[in-house]
């Protein structure tokens, strides 16, 4: 035979073992092997197919003395399963693979049949350089066979194993909770499931297992933790999807100082251990607090694999007549600087003051010290004095530039820290394979918002700090309470957080009166942790890793997308399954949903 047969080949057995179990103690034994056609190579009286499994590849060969019309075995599809038979030889000499496992050995092939043929490929699997997302993910079972994102899938499922292992070590338990739950106020939307025996009612899908977790120290669970699902109907960002995977964790009696070096030393040895080629910035994770974070760096995830640290030179401008700074000091908002001690173009100029602009500034103005003067379009406006003072501030020397970024503090601060990004990856002053973790610490419990109504910075289950804690009883000086809530950074992402936890009943109502929740509002979203806090419980914090980012960032991956099997578009879609999808009319009256439409005509 020296085509496979297109009929169908329905067997009990397809093969005697698997690729990977193949070695040179099989040397002249018969056997049948079957899997993926990887590569065919002609050489005229020879032909080699590479067979793929799992990976990893293994030569069958063709001659033209066995099969007569050899010439039509290069038809055969790529990606084509075939099952072959005969003897397992040595190779030729020239043909030896030294970086192969098995490149000394091949299966000398007698009698092949197809097993399932493939269609013609949409795109090259192994070479999908130039092809679009969207193709891709339309035939994600395709481009999941691809090395490389198999490669990324295995070191994830390397490193959820590890995190099981590390926890169970540690007398952890792995307890799953819901998915349909209760609707909570929380930062996020959530996704609604309709209830069909409830009618009008709805569950929703958990953001975190949050209050579930709490639950279970309310129960005796000491230890809990757990590789959970979470949902959040938001928009995507490159690091985030409507749903993702987190290591969760839950301690009893826990000290935020314990959970942090749990998870420090877990995530230092998760490191050492699959990627050691990877260097760490330091052994031991470094503590910033809030404040440090945001005045050095503008943001609570700072990526501290390079300096350039901000200052704040609004007490130096603030009597400046230069328009563009007054303006929005007297509007309540600071000026901000960076200082990079390498020379500057002014093509990197113009790109950055282009991604400042995209980030909310108006401008990026800048002063380069130059021998005898100060360049800078700026310096007329400021005066020679104001320029001056900033040069001396900031320690400048000879080269050295200066990026301001004025206006309102989260605007400023957001602006210049992707401002310091880029100028790290511009200048190089970082390598892109350096590992860089961080602890940030010491948050401020609440934020104020443009309602003027107080708000939860991170979670509304948070202690507060021991010295804040009668502030929050009396509901004084909000701004001023800390919250033992942690958070830990990647090389600039936050990968986890989470806080140890307000586990007495009128801590936790406080913190509802503070947002101005109504004792009637404040039952209906968390009645049922104040009643069960009400029965005792021990004190307890948690953690949550996000195992998707943590992954990118170790793969060296730009989305989530690439990191998790079967992803969402940017858009939310799976192109693959075609979700989301309308569903029939019979389906949507058995949840007692109507769906309307609204037709709207502009000027009407």
């Amino acid at each position: 035979m020296t085509t496979p047969e297109r009929r169908p080949v329905i067997l009990d057995t397809y093969r005697d073992c698997p690729i990977n179990c193949i070695d040179d103690s099989f040397l002249w034994k018969e056997i049948t092997i079957a899997w993926w056609i990887h590569a065919i190579r002609d050489h005229g009286e020879l032909i080699f197919i590479d067979l793929r499994e799992d990976g990893e590849i293994f030569q069958v060969k063709f001659s033209r003395e066995v099969f007569g019309d050899i010439d039509q075995i290069p038809k055969i599809r790529k990606e084509s399963v075939i099952m072959f038979t005969w003897t397992i030889v040595k190779r030729a000499v020239e043909d030896i693979d030294a970086k192969s496992r098995t490149g000394t050995i091949e299966l000398d092939c007698k009698k092949f049949a197809m097993i399932s043929e493939a269609k013609p490929l949409p795109f090259a699997i192994h070479d999908a350089k130039g092809v679009s997302e969207s193709l891709r993910l339309k035939y994600r079972f395709l481009d999941l066979r691809a090395e490389k994102t198999r490669e990324t899938m295995v070191m994830r499922s390397k490193m959820v194993s590890f995190m099981r292992q590390f926890l169970e070590k540690q007398w952890y338990m792995e307890i799953e909770t819901p998915i349909l739950g209760k609707w909570t106020d929380e930062w996020s939307r959530e996704f609604i499931v309709p209830s069909r025996i409830h009618s009008g009612e709805f569950y929703t899908l958990p953001q975190a297992p949050q209050q579930y977790k709490q639950m279970l120290m309310a129960s005796g669970f000491s230890k809990y933790f757990q590789v959970a699902k979470c949902f959040r109907d938001e928009d995507d960002k490159g690091d985030r999807q409507p749903e993702f995977t987190q290591l969760d964790l839950e301690m009893a009696f826990a000290s935020e100082q314990e959970i942090i070096t749990l998870f420090s030393d877990m995530l230092i040895t998760l490191v050492k251990n699959y990627y050691p080629d990877r260097p760490l910035q330091s052994d031991t994770i470094p503590l910033m607090t809030y404040q440090k974070a945001m005045d050095d760096y503008g943001t609570d995830k700072p990526d501290i694999r390079f300096d350039l640290k901000m200052k704040d030179i609004t007490h130096i401008v603030s009597w400046t007549s230069f328009e563009v700074f007054q303006k929005q000091i007297e509007r309540g908002g600071i000026v901000k600087c960076i200082k990079v001690e390498q020379d500057i173009t002014k093509k990197q100029i113009e790109d950055l003051t282009k991604i400042a602009i995209h980030s909310g500034l108006g401008w990026l103005a800048y002063i380069t010290v130059q021998s005898d003067y100060l360049q800078s379009p700026i310096v007329k406006f400021l005066g020679e004095k104001v320029s001056q003072d900033i040069v001396e501030y900031m320690d400048a020397k000879l080269g050295d530039t200066i990026f301001f970024s004025a206006a309102k503090r989260e605007t400023a601060d957001k602006a210049l820290d992707i401002v310091r990004r880029e100028l790290g990856k511009m200048l190089k002053l970082y390598s892109e394979d350096m590992l860089s973790f961080c602890w940030i610490v010491d948050f401020p419990m609440f934020k104020k918002w443009l309602t003027g109504k107080w708000k939860f910075t991170h979670n509304p289950f948070s202690m507060p700090k021991k010295e804040h804690v009668d502030l929050l009883m009396q509901g004084q000086d909000i701004e001023k309470i800390q919250a033992q809530q942690y958070d830990i950074t990647l090389c600039g992402h936050e990968i986890g957080g989470w806080s140890i936890r307000a586990h007495l009943p009128e801590i936790l109502k406080s913190t509802y009166k503070v947002m101005k929740y109504s004792d009637e509002e404040m039952q209906h979203s968390i009645g049922h942790m104040v009643d069960a806090f009400s029965y005792g419980i021990p004190p307890h914090g948690g953690i949550a890793l996000g195992i998707d980012r943590i992954v990118m960032i170790l793969q060296q991956e730009k989305s989530l997308r690439e990191v998790i099997a079967f992803p969402k578009t940017w858009s939310a879609e799976d192109l693959l399954f075609g979700a989301p999808s309308s569903l029939s009319g019979k389906t949507l009256s058995d949840v007692h949903i109507k769906v309307e439409s609204y037709i709207t005509t502009q000027g009407k």
